[in-house]
Formats: C-alpha cells, sequence, structure tokens
C-alpha cells in the first residue's frame, strides 16, 4: 500500500493533449523522470500508480505524458489539476524549478492564526493576478493571506490569516 508519507509532490496535470489520452504535467521539481517509472495520484483518498509509456518536454517544466491505462481524451481529462505524486526515494537531488510558481506549496497543510488546522493544498491556480489556492479539493483562498514569513519549507506548512466572513463564504 502506498502511504503519502513516501511521496513527494512534484507537478499537477493541466490539460488533454489530443485524442490519446496524453496530457501535459507543470512540474514544480526538476527530477529524472526516468527514474522514476510511474506516476501517482490520490484518487479518491487512495494513492494509485500509473506506468509512464512516453514522455517529452515542451519546456523545462512542462511536459507531455502518455500514462498506461490513460488512452482517450475522456479519460485525460478526468486527471485535470490533479497533484502528480512520485515515490521520493527515486527523487535523488530533485530542485525547486521555479521559486516564482507557488506550485511548490502543493500538499503544504494550511494554519489559520485564528482557526488552526484548515486542510492541505491540492490546487493551485495562477491563471490570473489574484492567486487562488485549494484546500483540500474544496475550499479557495486568495494567496494573499499567506503570512510569507511563517512558511516552513522543512515542515511542509503555512500561516494563513483569514478573515472568518471569507472562509464562511466557502463553505
Amino acid at each position: 500500500m502506498i502511504v503519502e508519507e513516501q511521496l513527494t509532490a512534484v507537478g499537477q496535470v493541466k490539460k488533454s493533449h489530443g485524442l490519446s489520452g496524453e496530457f501535459t504535467i507543470d512540474f514544480t521539481l526538476d527530477f529524472d523522470i526516468d527514474e522514476c517509472p510511474f506516476l501517482i495520484f490520490d484518487i479518491d483518498g487512495i494513492f494509485v500508480p500509473f506506468e509512464v509509456v512516453d514522455y517529452r518536454y515542451y519546456s523545462n517544466t512542462r511536459a507531455y505524458i502518455t500514462l498506461k491505462g490513460i488512452d482517450n481524451e475522456v479519460k485525460a481529462r478526468q486527471l485535470y489539476g490533479f497533484t502528480v505524486f512520485v515515490d521520493t526515494d527515486k527523487l535523488g537531488d530533485a530542485e525547486i524549478h521555479d521559486s516564482n510558481s507557488l506550485s511548490v506549496l502543493l500538499q503544504f497543510e494550511v494554519c489559520d492564526v485564528k482557526m488552526g488546522v484548515l486542510g492541505k493544498i491540492t490546487h493551485v491556480d495562477e491563471s490570473t493576478d489574484n492567486v487562488l489556492i485549494e484546500i483540500d479539493n474544496e475550499r479557495l483562498i486568495p494567496a494573499a493571506f499567506i503570512q510569507w514569513d511563517k512558511v516552513d519549507m522543512e515542515a511542509n506548512k503555512l500561516l494563513v490569516d483569514i478573515p472568518e466572513e471569507l472562509w464562511d463564504i466557502n463553505i
């Protein structure tokens, strides 16, 4: 059984590409994908490995990926927005790609100064100037509420100060 403690988030599925099940992944870590024959996804609380059939980079942070069992556009679309994990032992000397991208915060635990633990970051939407982080696939909060001096990269935790009224809107 695969457990989260064995895994490291390395990127996020962005969109399907073509009709044969290929899709794009934005990687947040620079690692040797040849050393990681399986990409792992959290599907309904279970970590499911998929064998990498083919891949090709078209930038240093984005790749087209084909996985065994994902053979059409419909299946590829079902993975949109999913966080991509690999076995931590396979990473070697991986480095963060882009320190300006908030997607390096995927799977970080979010704590509010008043409300305590809110959950884990499951998605980062950087498509607009108002960057949103999604917590546990259900609540969105603006990244502007992150207290950057309280981000703990070692413990994968960050502190936010969210007005209760904003949090109540998300419920």
